[in-house]
This record gives C-alpha cells, sequence and structure tokens, in this order.
C-alpha cells in the first residue's frame, strides 16, 4: 500500500536536494526562517520532474516516475494540494490554540487521517520542547512551585475518537505525553465520556492503563453501570476502585465526581460553577442574574489585540531578563 523501498529511497534524495537548492541545509538557524523560506509540494514537484528529464539510468528513472506519481496528488491541482501544498499558517504566539479534528475523522480517509494528525503531534511536540529551553534560559533555578515557570497544557478532548485501532499514533502521542510532559512544565488532561472505547486490544488497554497510572489526578463524573465494570478493568493497576466508590460514581449527581489524587488517597466532590463563570456560557442566566456583570463575546479585533499585548509582555520580560543574565555575565 505504500511506496516502494526503493523509490521512497530516491524521494529522499530528491527532497535533500530540494532542501539544499533553498539554502537550507543542518547548519541553517531554524529560528529565523519564516514558513514561506521552506520548500512545498509544488517545488518539489518540478525538481523531480526535471531530474527525471535529465536522468539517463532506466533504474533511477522507473523509481522518479514513481515518486512523480505519488507527489502529483500533493501539487497544484491535486486532490490533497489544499491540505498541504504551501507554507503553514499555524503560529504559536497565542495563549490558547484549537485544533478540531472533526471533519478529519468524518472523512474517514485513514491515511490523510494519520498523516494529519502526525504533523499536529510533531508540532505540539516541538512547542513542548522549546517550552522547556524558555524556561531553562529565562527562568531558571527555582523549583516548580515557587516559580514563574511558564506552563503548557495539552487537552485532548472527546478523547475516545482517538482510541481507534486505524489510528495507533494518537493513543501512541497520549501515552508518550504522560510519561514526560510534566518534565516539560507541562501538563496533559485526557477527557471522555465513553470509557469504553478504552478497553480495545491488548495492546490498547496496556497503554490506556498506563497513562492512567501516570495521571496525577482523576476526576470521575456519573457513569453508566456497564461503564463502571469497564472503569474498573481500567484501574486494575492504578489503585482499584472498590463497591462502594463504584456505588458512588453510578449514582452521582449533576456536578458530583470521585476524585483520586492517589492510590490511596480518594474522596467524593461536588463541582459547582460560581455566577461569574456560569454567565460565560449561560446568556439567559447572566440577564436574570442582575448581580453578575455579563459582557458580551468580545469582537475578532478585541481579542486579537488582548492576546498581542500578552505575548508582548511576556517578550518584554524574556528580553529583560536576558539582558539582566547578560549585564551579570
Amino acid at each position: 500500500d505504500g511506496i516502494a523501498p526503493d523509490a521512497l529511497e530516491s524521494l529522499n534524495t530528491v527532497v535533500a536536494e530540494l532542501y539544499k537548492s533553498k539554502g537550507i541545509t543542518t547548519k541553517t538557524n531554524f529560528s529565523k526562517l519564516k514558513p514561506e523560506d521552506y520548500p512545498n509540494f509544488d517545488d518539489l514537484y518540478e525538481i523531480t520532474k526535471n531530474k527525471l528529464a535529465k536522468s539517463k539510468d532506466s533504474y533511477e528513472s522507473g523509481n522518479l516516475k514513481t515518486v512523480l506519481n505519488y507527489i502529483t496528488k500533493f501539487a497544484t491541482g491535486g486532490r490533497n494540494a489544499g491540505l498541504w501544498n504551501g507554507p503553514s499558517s499555524i503560529t504559536s504566539n497565542e495563549n490558547f490554540v484549537l485544533f478540531s479534528f472533526q471533519s478529519l475523522l468524518a472523512n474517514r480517509n485513514k491515511q490523510i487521517a494519520t498523516a494529519q494528525m502526525l504533523l499536529v503531534f510533531k508540532y505540539l511536540n516541538n512547542e513542548i520542547i522549546k517550552n522547556r529551553e524558555f524556561n531553562e534560559k529565562y527562568r531558571p533555578g527555582i523549583d516548580d512551585e515557587g516559580t514563574r515557570k511558564r506552563k503548557l497544557i495539552v487537552v485532548v478532548d472527546e478523547a475516545h475518537l482517538f482510541m481507534n485501532p486505524k489510528y495507533p499514533i494518537a493513543l501512541d502521542f497520549m501515552f508518550d505525553m504522560a510519561k514526560r510532559i510534566r518534565k516539560y512544565y507541562g501538563m496533559q488532561i485526557i477527557i471522555t465520556q465513553n470509557i469504553r472505547d478504552f478497553m480495545g486490544s491488548d495492546d490498547m488497554i496496556r497503554q490506556s492503563s498506563a497513562i492512567i497510572a501516570a495521571s496525577q489526578y482523576s476526576l470521575i463524573f456519573s457513569l453508566s453501570p456497564t461503564d463502571v465494570t469497564e472503569l474498573v478493568k481500567l484501574y486494575k493497576n492504578a489503585g482499584e476502585i472498590n463497591a462502594t466508590e463504584q456505588d458512588r460514581i453510578a449514582t452521582a449527581g449533576r456536578g458530583d465526581c470521585f476524585l483520586i489524587t492517589g492510590p490511596m488517597s480518594r474522596t467524593q466532590v461536588h463541582i459547582q460553577a460560581d455566577a461569574d463563570l456560569r454567565s460565560l456560557f449561560d446568556k439567559d442566566f447572566a440577564a436574570t442574574n442582575s448581580n453578575v456583570s455579563f459582557i458580551e463575546e468580545e469582537t475578532e479585533e478585541n481579542a486579537q489585540e488582548n492576546a498581542d499585548e500578552n505575548y508582548s509582555k511576556l517578550l518584554d520580560e524574556s528580553d529583560e531578563q536576558e539582558s539582566e543574565s547578560s549585564e551579570q555575565k
């Protein structure tokens, strides 16, 4: 189903030549490059076509023809050009970035979904690494609890949608993050309402259980008796869920949840949104509670201004700290 190994090797060679033609090598300072400085699939198509036209070796020509057939799908006019043929439009200057996989998963194209997931997860992984480098350079020294370390949070909502044998890369990412994200001053939050989807193959159960075991906190809201049975299996190696706790989970009311903070530290809690928080999501509530100051949704312009202001403050703080560090040296 994939490209032949020999053709893949030819593709690797062409890609290396393409980057070199753009002046991008292993010695390049990538922090100074803009998205437009990188080659795209049209560039790859042209260099492959030219290389094929000049080739006099039948073996090489055969591999290049295979490569060209694959690239055609991604260059201008190809069915995948809209997704990947062009500079990246993602920036990390915002405090909140949302990646929606809804239409991608609804399309049910396994190869496209897997490739797009790989790109997103690679982007997130790079951001996590850069976050640690930022803290080590600009905010070193103090331990996590009493520090101004910049934190990064990765939230996976509707996580059960990714618990699919067709997309093992998603579970692999969550499994890897669960083990190491705290070392990078980060946090991973996994949210699901279908616990049964975590109980698939033996390998899925092993990874899901490991994610649970690595979680510092678990908040379990009301579940059906069937889902409670699956929950017990999932927590078998993470402190277990006894009969009394199972009953509390199955009969929990709105806002009630079972909180686990350690193998022997667990309790029942009730969570209630205060008036100000509730007003953000419920205009009718805000309108009938005069003591709550409800603000209409920000315009995109105001939201952007606030985000830019926050980011500018962060950069100013970083520059000041770097300047102070240089003066001390």
